[in-house]
């Protein structure tokens, strides 16, 4: 069972490999592309959109509730202040002493009486508190004073409401807001609804109701308590009544309105009794709305601010707008990358697919795209080298055919019957032991020697001392020839004999030696021949103290030397000359050799050869 859900899944698994294998790479590739750098930057500017929803909707809540308890504040001092001053007015001299009685003065005394009271309430108006007008009732109604603009009309003051009213708060001021005016507005620039406060004036020594203490104040003096913050626009901020009425609002046609909603005053009135609380969520007019409430110290009045989430969150509107902006761009460069990206892979790959299509036809002159530093370019330019290197190779076996065949040919030519040749040597070399001519018989056996070790058929490969003892037969041969003309000396450790060469390579060259070195030179030549093993290398010299030559055919002569495959046959001289020597080395051991010569005038030559040292294995 586990076997056929495991072979399902597999099934299952090839099919969209399959799918995708027969689109090709470069679509593949930008897909892929557009799927891994898009979707994670989707999922991401999703996260990061509603975590900025979350995180700025968290931070203008308590902002909101931090502006409001700083207008409450502001209000508050505003508020202490005008109670400060009515405490300084009931405390006054002139009101304790003079006011009590004064409606049972003359008319001069009175009105010396109202001058001093006026004098004392103006000079309060004066001062920069925010006071629309300040009135004096005494306790029997009759005598009324007041600076500023009035509450009530003169006749009616001891029968108004807020008379009244203040009369029944004996214990505690009374804050009456909005407070309608009584009279009708004499001026234009006057306020629709002012705040009042009033307290009962008490006597110093009896503590008995002398008198009603009534000061107003326009809300529009809240104005700058408000004003002074940074508030949302569109959103209503203000101070209300226990009642739901506007006291003060920053939107002028709600000043003297209520709030409609009584759910909401409701709601408002239980929450600022919790401390903990500072701001919740309203359904308003089918909008919702975050709404922060503050409670003032000494009133029942509330400062409120409303702000619709519509206006609240139109910087996360714009960080929206602007993620969606982003990403598009970045669909669009991801789309540009994706093409160049992958147009930079399949562009050389179909070069060599290209490439490998004319190598199938047999045509090895190729170009491929060599541009670049990446993986590709690597793998265009070692498959052009791999080409080349076939292409070279092919012709090497076929240069290195022809050359095996040539060689075949003047190794059949010189085994003419060789048996004839070996008769023969042997027929002069027992004339020469019967006349006792030494010479005769030194040069045929050394001679001899030689035959034998060129004509040994098949032999490529030879040991360093059996080409040691070729060349010492032919510098034997050569000594009677040239008498005390030529001297040799071989210094060769017999320890190093046992290394492999390729056969007939020294024996050239101290040739070229004997007939272009010490056979023009006057007098004596040395031929030297040494041999020494470093590391991995068998170093091979021979040199001699001929007439050597001069710098430009050396140099001529190397540069000839260094076409490895160039076979000079030097058929006028009748050998097979140094060059010959030099492809024979270059056939076997390619690159991995060295045939360097060294001469200079009357000094003398010296050849030196560097080759793998491998010794020869025995059959």
């Amino acid at each position: 069972m586990c076997h056929d859900i495991k072979h399902g899944m597999i099934s299952r698994l090839k099919r969209p490999i399959a799918f995708l294998r027969k689109i090709k790479i470069q679509k593949r590739m930008m897909l892929f592309f557009l799927l891994v750098s898009i979707l994670p930057l989707c999922i991401v500017a999703a996260y990061s959109f509603f975590s900025s929803y979350v995180d700025i909707k968290e931070k203008i809540g308590f902002y909101s509730y931090q502006i409001t308890g700083q207008a409450a504040g502001n209000i508050d001092l505003i508020l202490n202040n005008i109670e400060d001053i009515s405490d300084r007015i009931v405390n006054s001299d002139v009101v304790q002493s003079d006011f009590r009685n004064a409606y049972e003065l003359d008319e001069l005394e009175r009105f010396k009486i109202d001058d001093e009271l006026i004098h004392s309430l103006s000079g309060y108006m004066n001062q920069k508190f925010p006071l629309d007008g300040i009135s004096l009732l005494n306790s029997n109604g009759f005598y009324r004073i007041h600076v500023g603009n009035k509450l009530v009309s003169s006749s009616k003051y001891g029968s108004s409401s807020l008379y009244r009213n203040t009369l029944l708060h004996n214990e505690k001021p009374l804050w009456t807001a909005p407070y309608l005016k009584e009279i009708p507005s004499t001026s234009v620039s006057a306020p629709k609804s002012l705040v009042v406060y009033s307290k009962n004036i008490k006597g110093r020594w009896d503590g008995n109701i002398i008198g009603v203490l009534a000061i107003s104040i326009n809300p529009q003096a809240f104005s700058q308590v408000f004003e002074s913050l940074e508030f949302w626009q569109g959103g209503t901020i203000g101070i209300i009544n226990a009642e739901g009425g506007y006291i003060y609002c920053n939107d002028e046609s709600l000043m003297g309105e209520r709030i409609k909603d009584d759910q909401l005053i409701q709601q408002i009135n239980t929450f600022t009794q919790e401390e903990s609380n500072q701001y919740f969520d309203y359904n308003l007019n089918n909008t919702k709305t975050l709404i922060s409430c503050k409670k003032l110290q000494n009133t029942d009045w509330t400062v409120i601010s409303m702000i619709p989430y519509s206006n609240l969150m139109s910087k996360t509107n714009n960080i929206l707008v602007f993620t969606l902006v982003i990403i598009f761009l970045f669909i669009l460069i991801s789309i540009y990358v994706s093409w160049i990206v992958s147009n930079s892979i399949s562009y050389p790959l179909n070069k060599l697919m290209s490439a490998v299509k004319k190598v199938e036809k047999g045509n090895f002159d190729i170009q491929v795209d060599e541009s670049g530093e990446d993986e590709m370019t690597y793998l265009n330019v070692r498959y052009k080298q791999a080409i080349d290197e076939m292409d070279h190779l092919i012709n090497e076996l076929y240069k290195s055919r022809i050359a095996q065949q040539e060689t075949q040919i003047k190794a059949l030519k010189a085994q003419i019957n060789p048996h004839f040749l070996y008769n023969t040597l042997e027929t002069i070399n027992s004339i020469a032991k019967i006349k006792k001519v030494d010479e005769i018989t030194k040069i045929v056996q050394g001679l001899s020697s030689m035959f034998r070790y060129s004509m040994k058929s098949g032999v490529e490969m030879v040991t360093l001392g059996d080409e040691i003892e070729n060349v010492r037969n032919y510098l034997s041969i050569m000594k009677v020839r040239f008498d005390d003309k030529l001297d040799f000396k071989i210094s060769v450790d017999p320890s190093l004999y046992g290394y492999k060469m390729y056969k007939l390579i020294l024996q050239p060259i101290v040739e070229n030696a004997i007939h272009h070195g010490i056979e023009m030179k006057k007098g004596k030549g040395t031929i030297r021949i040494q041999a020494v093993l470093e590391k991995n290398d068998l170093f091979i010299t021979v040199s001699d103290d001929g007439v050597g030559m001069d710098g430009e055919t050396l140099r001529r002569l190397n540069e000839r030397l260094k076409q490895k495959d160039t076979f000079i046959e030097e058929k006028k001289k009748g050998g097979i000359g140094i060059m010959n020597v030099n492809a024979r080395l270059a056939l076997y051991y390619k690159n991995n050799y060295q045939f360097v010569m060294d001469s200079a005038l009357s000094v003398g030559t010296n050849v030196r050869i560097v080759i793998p040292a491998e010794l020869l294995e025995e059959d």
